[in-house]
């Protein structure tokens, strides 16, 4: 694989190539490729190199399955004479297209409000180990307490650091959680690209939430409030009351309501190199969000 820091592991974007030599002159082979069991999406590329040396590359795509990339090569001499099909390499090299990727959350000392960038299931407790440094105990690490919210029963769900083996929950793309930390540090997530919205079954009343996809232009919080508006309705008159973000900063909510549309609008952070943010949405009635 090219464009990788080694020949073995290949991520979407690299060009994979295979190179070959021929007993004899052969005509143009045919080389077929699969990326995880599947057939990749780029088509194949041939070169006569020089003699009897043949190259056969691809680039690798975001559809293409994970997992190894295997081949296939048939072939046959200037008379018509097919060879033997050849499906290994004869240096056990080999290329594996691995598709996860790996974010930087900064905190910030006090209360951050965030969600997962990648497709990740982590509980508070893992949260919380992810940034302990060596040797120390999780009740010395820099993760006070872990929040998350019960939308049914419009309340808090807190892990707290001191005691680590108590309410551990799990965290899904699309639910924001506060992670309050007594030093500034990075939260690093390793997962598979989210690049489809996730439908995000909301309930009356407050729903925190985070952008649980990359979405095309600036999300706001009256594009939100928009997203859930029936046709035809006035803003004021939809079902979204108001958009809560988080100002880290001055550890204190930012709030915009359905009713003073136009003013206090705010930009939901929908970076997927840097995380994402979090936000709570106040809903009139039961609505399924999906930025």
């Amino acid at each position: 694989a090219t464009n990788t820091a080694t020949n073995e592991i290949a991520t979407v974007g690299d060009t994979v190539t295979l190179s070959f030599t021929a007993d004899e002159t052969i005509a143009a082979p045919t080389v077929a490729f699969s990326a995880g069991g599947a057939s990749p999406a780029g088509s194949v590329t041939y070169a006569n190199t020089s003699g009897n040396d043949w190259t056969a590359t691809f680039t690798l795509a975001d559809g293409d399955t994970e997992g190894a990339v295997a081949f296939t090569i048939d072939f046959a001499d200037t008379a018509g004479n097919a060879g033997t099909q050849v499906t290994s390499t004869s240096d056990s090299s080999s290329v594996t297209l691995d598709k996860t990727v790996t974010v930087n959350i900064p905190l910030g000392v006090g209360f951050n409000l965030v969600g997962l960038p990648v497709d990740l299931q982590i509980t508070s407790r893992e949260i919380a180990e992810a940034v302990l440094p060596a040797e120390a105990a999780i009740g010395q690490g820099p993760v006070i307490s872990v929040l998350g919210w019960d939308a049914a029963s419009q309340s808090f769900k807190a892990w707290a650091a001191a005691a680590p083996d108590a309410n551990i929950f799990t965290v899904s793309p699309g639910q924001g959680i506060f992670v309050r930390v007594s030093q500034n540090t990075t939260l690093t997530v390793v997962g598979m690209p989210i690049t489809v919205p996730i439908p995000l079954d909301l309930l009356s009343g407050f729903n925190l939430v985070s952008v649980p996809a990359v979405t095309a232009g600036e999300l706001t919080s009256k594009s939100i409030a928009e997203a859930l508006l029936p046709q035809g309705t006035a803003i004021g008159d939809g079902p979204v009351i108001s958009v809560l973000g988080w100002d880290a900063a001055s550890q204190s909510f930012k709030a915009w309501a359905a009713a003073a549309s136009e003013a206090n609008i705010f930009t939901i952070d929908s970076d997927p190199i840097g995380g994402v943010g979090g936000y709570f949405v106040r809903l009139k009635e039961p609505k399924q969000l999906s930025p």
